[in-house]
Protein backbone atom coordinates (compact mmCIF):
# COMPACT_ATOMS: atom_id res chain seq x y z
CA UNK A 1 0.00 0.00 0.00
CA UNK A 2 2.96 2.32 0.79
CA UNK A 3 4.44 1.89 -2.65
CA UNK A 4 1.53 2.27 -4.31
CA UNK A 5 0.35 5.90 -1.93
CA UNK A 6 4.57 7.11 -3.19
CA UNK A 7 3.70 6.33 -6.46
CA UNK A 8 0.15 7.87 -6.83
CA UNK A 9 2.06 11.24 -5.07
CA UNK A 10 4.31 11.31 -7.61
CA UNK A 11 1.97 10.79 -10.92
CA UNK A 12 0.68 13.89 -9.33
CA UNK A 13 3.46 15.71 -8.97
CA UNK A 14 4.66 14.62 -12.39
CA UNK A 15 0.92 15.50 -13.76
CA UNK A 16 0.61 18.99 -12.29
CA UNK A 17 4.35 19.82 -13.84
CA UNK A 18 3.70 18.47 -17.05
CA UNK A 19 0.09 20.96 -17.33
CA UNK A 20 2.17 23.77 -16.01
CA UNK A 21 4.90 23.37 -18.03
CA UNK A 22 2.59 23.10 -21.17
CA UNK A 23 1.15 26.88 -20.44
CA UNK A 24 4.62 28.24 -20.59
CA UNK A 25 6.76 29.53 -23.24
CA UNK A 26 10.34 27.63 -23.24
CA UNK A 27 11.94 30.58 -24.81
CA UNK A 28 10.67 32.92 -22.56
CA UNK A 29 9.25 31.30 -19.78
CA UNK A 30 6.06 33.42 -20.13
CA UNK A 31 2.69 32.23 -20.46
CA UNK A 32 2.04 30.28 -24.46
CA UNK A 33 -0.77 30.94 -26.55
CA UNK A 34 -2.99 28.02 -24.90
CA UNK A 35 -2.21 29.78 -21.36
CA UNK A 36 -2.93 33.17 -22.96
CA UNK A 37 -6.12 32.49 -24.24
CA UNK A 38 -7.29 30.43 -21.08
CA UNK A 39 -6.19 33.42 -18.72
CA UNK A 40 -8.20 35.39 -21.61
CA UNK A 41 -11.19 33.34 -20.84
CA UNK A 42 -10.87 34.12 -17.10
CA UNK A 43 -10.02 37.50 -17.00
CA UNK A 44 -13.41 38.07 -19.56
CA UNK A 45 -15.64 36.40 -17.05
CA UNK A 46 -14.35 38.46 -14.30
CA UNK A 47 -14.86 41.90 -16.30
CA UNK A 48 -18.56 41.13 -16.80
CA UNK A 49 -18.73 39.88 -13.37
CA UNK A 50 -17.15 42.81 -11.83
CA UNK A 51 -18.01 45.64 -14.88
CA UNK A 52 -14.35 45.99 -14.80
CA UNK A 53 -12.99 47.49 -18.58
CA UNK A 54 -10.65 45.39 -20.13
CA UNK A 55 -8.13 45.88 -22.83
CA UNK A 56 -5.79 44.14 -25.07
CA UNK A 57 -2.81 44.90 -26.58
CA UNK A 58 -1.09 43.00 -29.52
CA UNK A 59 2.48 43.90 -29.70
CA UNK A 60 4.97 43.11 -32.53
CA UNK A 61 8.48 43.41 -32.79
CA UNK A 62 9.19 45.78 -35.94
CA UNK A 63 11.46 44.22 -38.53
CA UNK A 64 12.03 40.87 -36.67
CA UNK A 65 12.81 39.15 -39.68
CA UNK A 66 15.43 41.28 -40.75
CA UNK A 67 17.29 40.93 -37.16
CA UNK A 68 17.17 37.04 -37.66
CA UNK A 69 18.39 37.38 -41.11
CA UNK A 70 21.06 39.80 -40.38
CA UNK A 71 22.33 38.39 -36.49
CA UNK A 72 20.86 35.28 -36.94
CA UNK A 73 18.42 33.50 -34.82
CA UNK A 74 20.35 33.07 -31.54
CA UNK A 75 20.44 36.92 -31.60
CA UNK A 76 16.84 37.01 -32.33
CA UNK A 77 16.19 35.15 -29.31
CA UNK A 78 18.21 37.25 -27.51
CA UNK A 79 15.97 40.41 -28.61
CA UNK A 80 13.09 38.35 -28.07
CA UNK A 81 14.33 37.71 -24.02
CA UNK A 82 15.32 41.12 -23.66
CA UNK A 83 11.94 42.62 -25.17
CA UNK A 84 9.59 40.29 -22.62
CA UNK A 85 12.42 41.59 -19.41
CA UNK A 86 11.20 45.08 -20.40
CA UNK A 87 7.60 44.59 -21.21
CA UNK A 88 7.49 42.12 -17.79
CA UNK A 89 8.74 45.13 -15.74
CA UNK A 90 6.82 47.92 -17.04
CA UNK A 91 3.56 46.23 -16.94
CA UNK A 92 1.28 45.83 -13.74
CA UNK A 93 1.41 42.29 -11.91
CA UNK A 94 -2.01 42.11 -12.65
CA UNK A 95 -1.45 42.31 -15.95
CA UNK A 96 -1.06 38.97 -17.85
CA UNK A 97 1.48 38.81 -20.75
CA UNK A 98 1.81 36.16 -23.07
CA UNK A 99 3.91 35.45 -26.33
CA UNK A 100 1.23 34.36 -28.84
CA UNK A 101 4.12 33.20 -31.36
CA UNK A 102 7.13 34.42 -33.17
CA UNK A 103 7.85 37.83 -32.07
CA UNK A 104 3.80 38.50 -31.00
CA UNK A 105 2.60 39.38 -27.65
CA UNK A 106 -0.39 40.11 -25.75
CA UNK A 107 -1.26 41.96 -22.08
CA UNK A 108 -4.11 41.49 -21.23
CA UNK A 109 -5.48 44.93 -18.70
CA UNK A 110 -8.07 44.03 -16.42
CA UNK A 111 -9.19 47.60 -15.52
CA UNK A 112 -7.51 49.63 -17.98
CA UNK A 113 -10.08 51.24 -20.34
CA UNK A 114 -8.68 51.96 -24.49
CA UNK A 115 -7.04 55.33 -23.39
CA UNK A 116 -5.47 54.37 -20.19
CA UNK A 117 -3.84 51.38 -22.14
CA UNK A 118 -2.65 53.25 -24.81
CA UNK A 119 -0.80 55.95 -22.58
CA UNK A 120 0.52 52.17 -20.74
CA UNK A 121 1.58 51.25 -24.36
CA UNK A 122 3.07 54.57 -25.96
CA UNK A 123 5.46 54.31 -22.53
CA UNK A 124 6.22 50.79 -23.55
CA UNK A 125 7.42 51.71 -27.24
CA UNK A 126 9.32 54.27 -25.98
CA UNK A 127 10.64 52.52 -23.07
CA UNK A 128 11.93 49.64 -25.70
CA UNK A 129 12.95 52.26 -28.24
CA UNK A 130 15.23 53.63 -25.25
CA UNK A 131 17.15 50.03 -24.38
CA UNK A 132 19.98 48.59 -26.80
CA UNK A 133 20.52 45.25 -27.41
CA UNK A 134 24.05 44.11 -27.85
CA UNK A 135 25.14 43.90 -31.43
CA UNK A 136 21.55 44.89 -32.56
CA UNK A 137 21.13 48.46 -31.00
CA UNK A 138 17.28 49.78 -30.88
CA UNK A 139 14.34 47.90 -31.59
CA UNK A 140 10.68 49.25 -32.26
CA UNK A 141 7.61 47.66 -31.42
CA UNK A 142 4.22 48.18 -32.80
CA UNK A 143 1.23 47.76 -30.33
CA UNK A 144 -2.90 47.44 -31.22
CA UNK A 145 -4.97 47.91 -28.64
CA UNK A 146 -8.36 46.67 -28.15
CA UNK A 147 -11.54 46.78 -25.63
CA UNK A 148 -13.69 44.49 -24.80
CA UNK A 149 -17.55 45.81 -24.79
CA UNK A 150 -20.73 43.81 -24.01
CA UNK A 151 -21.41 42.75 -27.21
CA UNK A 152 -17.70 41.02 -28.00
CA UNK A 153 -16.75 37.59 -28.20
CA UNK A 154 -12.81 37.23 -27.39
CA UNK A 155 -11.78 36.56 -30.86
CA UNK A 156 -13.34 39.71 -31.90
CA UNK A 157 -11.39 41.52 -29.27
CA UNK A 158 -8.67 39.97 -30.77
CA UNK A 159 -9.52 40.98 -34.25
CA UNK A 160 -9.92 43.96 -33.23
CA UNK A 161 -6.58 44.20 -31.72
CA UNK A 162 -5.07 42.57 -34.37
CA UNK A 163 -6.93 45.00 -36.86
CA UNK A 164 -5.26 47.70 -34.61
CA UNK A 165 -1.85 46.43 -34.72
CA UNK A 166 -1.32 46.13 -38.66
CA UNK A 167 -2.71 50.01 -38.60
CA UNK A 168 0.07 50.83 -36.37
CA UNK A 169 2.74 48.62 -39.03
CA UNK A 170 1.23 50.31 -41.75
CA UNK A 171 1.72 53.55 -40.63
CA UNK A 172 5.95 52.85 -40.04
CA UNK A 173 5.45 50.53 -36.81
CA UNK A 174 6.64 52.06 -33.34
CA UNK A 175 3.71 53.58 -32.48
CA UNK A 176 0.55 52.59 -31.09
CA UNK A 177 -2.74 52.48 -32.63
CA UNK A 178 -6.62 51.37 -31.26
Amino acid sequence: KRYNKEMINILRETTLKLKELSGVDPLLNIPNRRRLFEQLKLDIERRRRHHLPLTIAMIDVDNFKKINDKYGHHMGDEVLKNTVKILSKYTRKSDALGRLGGDEFVIIMVGNNINQAKVVCEKLCRIVQKHRHPKVGSVNISIGVAELTDNNSEETLLLKADKALYRAKAKGGNRVEG
